[in-house]
């Protein structure tokens, strides 16, 4: 593929990039404390024992052995700080820029490079999970570099049955990474294609092992299907609602990769299907690598074992955005004139749209407790409303050391009754979803007697702090 700038030109953009992005993801890495569900992966972490985790996880978790054995490691040897167990996903987030940085040279995009590179930096769902304890960022990284050394055309080795096998117990959606490299490989390498489809065979009965010890019990619980039933794939579409529903998970990728305008969605979404449709017989396969993990993740929820809810697709995002930048790339080739200014121009409009820059400023947060626990009053026991009961286990029995004044904590699982309790008090809320947290502390108000008591709320970041008198 014929290059468009030279490589001095791609490391004088891609360096500029590579300090503001890795300024951004660096500012907010620890600026907030576990959520609900990162306090629970945390309690896991720190309460099971090694052999436990290649069994189901508790407080309704789900997570790979070996990314579980990974942060159990670290914990051990480093203590079980926040910062420690959000290590993994940082490094997922700079495989993913390794990955983006040789699969886009592989793939010739030239000057284009830069531009898969930076919308990695401004994804709002990358920048999340880059510094958050689950294994999603992992996931990203983990696919981006499988795309990249597929590119490489690498020659079959027995070493790579081990490592595919192992890849699909640190992250459960490489499997569709790994399935799609295999896929190319096959295309491509002809002369080795029986020594590639034997490797191949054995990384699926690594899966089938992986999916009958854990995957199909975790499948077919009634409380996953319940919560990702609106995230399957509906292949009904006989019905107008079926439509719809298929529309708004087909965006999901490129409102959250690309931007929330109209304008990301419509200019990467077109630009992907005119690249499918203008592509050559020859760069089919590539397209199959790029494209293929999201097809398969559809695919897989179409059946109901896989759900598109967006931090489980963020490991399709490299590929999407690999098949973007090239796709603009041959556009531009093949514009005239002024024109040729027209698909950057639109790519530098997208870029800032996705409104990642405020948060140079005003870091990324979700669910406060760790600040709540900062400022807590020391005169009165605490009591800790059922969705920041994770967080503030955790902070107090796990974390070292523990935060906030020493008072006595009440946990409240199922919901606090004010009624039955004597003032003084603090009563603290969390985030799970922001309008039933509302309602949860609007409701609390309502029963307080406001003539014999005082509540004063103290508001942080979604949780809530109120002191009742």
């Amino acid at each position: 593929m014929r290059k468009i700038a030279s490589p001095l030109d791609v490391r004088l953009g891609v360096i500029p990039i590579l300090i503001f992005g890795l300024w951004l993801w660096w500012a907010n890495f620890n600026a907030r404390g576990l959520f609900l569900d990162e306090a629970n992966l945390a309690r896991n972490i720190a309460e099971l024992s090694w052999r436990e985790f290649f069994g189901p996880l508790k407080y309704d978790q789900y997570a790979p052995p070996l990314y579980c054995l990974l942060l159990k490691g670290l914990g051990e040897c480093l203590g079980y700080d926040e910062f420690v167990l959000r290590l993994p996903a940082g490094i997922g987030g700079l495989m993913t820029i390794a990955g983006l940085w040789m699969g886009g040279k592989r793939l010739g995009l030239g000057g284009w490079l830069v531009v898969p590179i930076a919308f990695c930096f401004v994804s709002p769902l990358a920048l999340r999970y880059i510094g958050e304890l689950k294994p999603y960022a992992l996931d990203m990284g983990i696919a981006a570099l499988l795309i990249a050394w597929a590119l490489g055309k690498p020659k079959p080795s027995w070493w790579y049955t081990p490592i595919g096998i192992v890849l699909i117990w640190l992250s459960f959606p490489a499997v569709f990474s790994i399935a799609s490299a295999g896929i190319y490989l096959l295309l491509t390498e002809r002369k080795h294609r029986l020594k590639w489809l034997a490797i191949g065979s054995t990384w699926i009965v690594g899966f089938l092992a992986l999916y009958l010890v854990l995957l199909k019990s975790e499948s077919t619980d009634s409380n996953l299907q319940n919560f990702h039933n609106e995230f399957f794939f509906p292949w009904r579409f006989w019905t107008l609602e079926a439509w719809i529903k298929a529309g708004k998970l087909s965006l999901i990728p490129l409102k959250h990769g690309f931007g929330f305008t109209v304008l990301a969605q419509v200019a990467s979404g077109l630009t992907i299907v005119w690249l499918l449709i203008s592509s050559k017989k020859s760069d089919r396969p590539i397209i199959a690598l790029l494209l293929g993990p999201y097809l398969l993740a559809v695919g897989a929820s179409v059946i109901g074992k896989y759900s598109l809810i967006p931090r489980l697709m963020l490991f399709s995002f490299p590929g999407l955005w690999l098949l973007a930048g090239w796709g603009w790339r041959l556009q531009q080739e093949q514009l005239n004139g002024y024109w040729k200014w027209l698909p950057p121009a639109v790519v530098l409009m997208m870029i800032p749209a996705t409104n990642v820059m405020r948060h140079y400023r005003s870091p990324l947060y979700v669910g406060q407790v760790r600040e709540m626990l900062m400022n807590l009053p020391d005169d009165r026991p605490a009591y800790v409303d059922k969705w920041a009961v994770p967080a503030v286990r955790y902070y107090q029995e796990i974390h070292r050391p523990r935060l906030g004044p020493n008072v006595t904590f009440i946990y409240c699982v199922n919901g606090c009754e004010v009624t039955e309790l004597e003032p003084p008090y603090s009563l603290l809320f969390s985030m799970q979803t922001s309008p039933d947290v509302n309602r949860r502390i609007d409701l609390i108000l309502d029963e307080l007697d406001t003539d014999t008591t005082t509540a004063t709320p103290h508001l942080y970041f979604r949780g809530q702090i109120i002191e009742v008198e």
